[in-house]
């Protein structure tokens, strides 16, 4: 779990270090991180973090620009996410 929460922290400070504009990807995707920040810093196992991620793979490939850093960030997160959780036995698919 220390794992992910050091990568969520270093993408949410990348982001915050670039100003984020109110209402921009970058603004919508701190929130989403901080929220799983939250859940992940109480947790136990990764599996409680199953259904979060699902929510950020979804808006990942929805709503980020393939190719960018913040698309690269995201996608490091929910591949740490996936090993931390098979690691676990308790893989499941993000969607």
């Amino acid at each position: 779990m220390e794992r992910i929460l050091k990568e969520i922290q270093s993408l949410m400070t990348t982001l915050e270090n670039g100003f984020p504009q109110p209402g921009s990807v970058e603004d919508e995707t701190l929130k989403r991180l901080r929220s799983i920040s939250a859940v992940a810093a109480t947790a136990h196992h990764s599996v409680e973090l199953n259904a979060a991620f699902a929510a950020l793979h979804q808006y990942w490939l929805t709503s980020i620009n393939w190719c960018s850093p913040l698309s690269k960030g995201i996608e490091k997160l929910l591949i740490i996410q996936e090993e931390e959780a098979a690691g676990e036995g308790q893989a499941e698919p993000p969607l």
